[in-house]
C-alpha cells in the first residue's frame, strides 16, 4: 500500500441522521479509523447533515470532507446512483459502504469496495415487515454482498447468514467486530452517577433495558419474566428506547396488569448520560429474539453490569462467556435466570469480571486496527 495519504469515502447517511445502532456503529467507525490514522482523507458522502451535536466534529474540516448532493438531484437517487460520479471526481481510492448497500455500478470501476453487512433479520422475521421493505433490503444487501471486494460482517452469526442467502465466495466475507464508543469504558464519578440519575428521575435500584421498543427486541417478554420474580426481587425496568405500535401494545398489557409503575419509560435520555445509567443498573436485560450483533450488550459488559441476553443469533458472540442466557422467547427462563443473578452476588461479580475481560476485546483500537487490516488487504489486490 502506498505511504501517500489514501482518500476513504463512507456512505454517511446513517452517521448523520440514524440515532440507534447503524448510526452509532458508523460514527464509532469513522471516530476511530480517524483517532487511528489522521494523515488520511475520510469522504463523507449523506443526502442531508441532520442536527445531531455529536456530528459537529465531522463538520469542521480535517480529516473529514462532507459531501451532499447538488441541488438538482434528489438525495435518494444521489446516494444511490450518483455518489459513484462523486466518488470518481474526489479521487477515491476506497469506498466503504456503512449500511448493507453500495452504490449501483460501482463495481464497474476502479474504486475498491467494502460492504458491512449488519444482519439479515428481514428474512428471519419477514412478518415484521412489509412486503415493500423486504424486496428493497433483500436488494441492496444482495447486490452490495455479491459485488464488493469484500464483505464485512459484524458477526459470525452474521457471516453465515450472508453465505447461506447470496452467492458469495467464502473468502469474501470476513468478520469484523465493531465496538461501541469509549465513553462506555470510563467509571462515572460516584456523585455524578447520583446526580445525571436523579436529573432523569430513575429509582435507586433498577434492571436496565436499552434498545428500540419493538417485537423483535421482546420487551413484554421482560415484562411478563419480572411479573413473575418473587415479590423481593421484582426491581423496576428502566427502558431507554422509542417505540411505536408495539410500545402501545407493551403499555396495555402494563396497564391490564396494574404494572404500569414497574416501569420506567425513559425515551429522551441524551447519550452522553447513557454510561451512568448503564453503570447504575443492576442487571441490562436483552432478551431479543435475533441480532446482527446486539451492542448494548457490549455497551453493559464495558459499563461492568452484568448481562442477561438470549441464547441465539449473535447474542453469544456479544455477550461472551460471563453473560447469563435464556430462552427469549420463555418468560419463565428469563425469570430463572434474573432470579438466579439478583439472588447469587458472587455469581453476579463473576459476571461483571468476565463481562469486563470480554469487553476489553472490542476496544475501538483493537476493532479499528482490524478493519485497517481489512482495508489493505483489498488495496493491495
Amino acid at each position: 500500500m502506498s505511504e501517500s495519504p489514501l482518500h476513504i469515502g463512507f456512505d454517511a447517511k446513517r452517521l448523520f441522521l440514524n440515532n440507534s445502532g447503524l448510526g452509532n456503529y458508523a460514527r464509532t467507525v469513522v471516530r476511530g479509523l480517524a483517532r487511528a490514522f489522521p494523515s488520511h482523507h475520510y469522504h463523507l458522502y449523506t443526502p442531508d447533515l441532520g442536527d445531531r451535536p455529536d456530528c459537529q466534529v465531522f463538520q469542521q474540516g480535517a480529516p473529514f470532507e462532507v459531501h451532499t448532493p447538488p441541488r438538482t438531484m434528489p438525495g435518494t437517487l444521489w446516494r444511490t446512483m450518483g455518489i459513484t460520479n462523486a466518488l470518481v471526481r474526489d479521487e477515491v481510492h476506497l469506498y466503504h459502504g456503512l449500511s448493507n448497500e453500495l452504490p449501483i455500478g460501482i463495481h464497474k470501476g476502479t474504486i475498491k469496495t467494502l460492504a458491512t453487512v449488519h444482519d439479515l433479520i428481514y428474512r428471519h422475521y419477514p412478518a415484521h415487515y412489509s412486503r415493500m421493505d423486504r424486496v428493497i433490503y433483500n436488494g441492496k444487501t444482495k447486490y452490495a454482498s455479491e459485488n464488493a471486494d469484500l464483505v464485512i460482517a459484524i458477526s459470525e452469526c452474521t457471516r453465515a447468514d450472508i453465505l447461506d442467502a447470496y452467492d458469495v465466495p467464502e473468502e469474501r466475507v470476513v468478520v469484523a467486530y465493531q465496538s461501541c464508543d469509549p465513553m462506555f469504558y470510563q467509571e462515572v464519578g460516584s456523585e455524578e452517577g447520583k446526580s445525571i440519575r436523579a436529573r432523569n428521575a430513575l429509582p435507586k435500584e433498577y434492571l436496565l433495558y436499552v434498545g428500540s421498543v419493538n417485537e423483535r427486541k421482546n420487551l413484554l417478554g421482560l415484562v411478563k419474566a419480572i411479573e413473575l420474580l418473587p415479590e423481593s426481587l421484582r426491581l423496576p425496568l428502566v427502558v431507554v428506547g422509542h417505540g411505536g405500535s408495539y410500545l402501545r401494545k407493551v403499555n396495555r398489557y402494563l396497564t391490564s396488569r396494574n404494572l404500569t409503575k414497574v416501569v420506567y419509560f425513559r425515551p429522551g435520555i441524551a447519550s452522553e448520560y447513557l454510561p451512568a445509567i448503564y453503570q447504575g443498573a443492576t442487571v441490562f436485560c436483552y432478551p431479543s429474539l435475533y441480532e446482527g450483533f446486539g451492542i448494548p450488550i457490549l455497551e453493559a459488559l464495558a459499563s461492568g453490569v452484568p448481562v442477561l441476553t438470549s441464547n441465539r443469533s449473535s447474542m453469544p458472540e456479544a455477550g461472551g462467556p460471563g453473560s447469563c442466557y435464556v430462552e427469549p422467547e420463555e418468560p419463565e427462563s428469563i425469570a430463572s435466570g434474573l432470579q438466579k443473578v439478583l439472588e447469587d452476588t458472587a455469581f453476579r461479580q463473576d459476571m461483571v469480571r468476565q463481562g469486563r475481560e470480554h469487553a476489553d476485546k472490542f476496544t475501538l483500537e483493537k476493532t479499528t486496527r482490524g478493519l485497517w487490516g481489512y482495508y489493505q488487504e483489498v488495496l493491495s489486490r
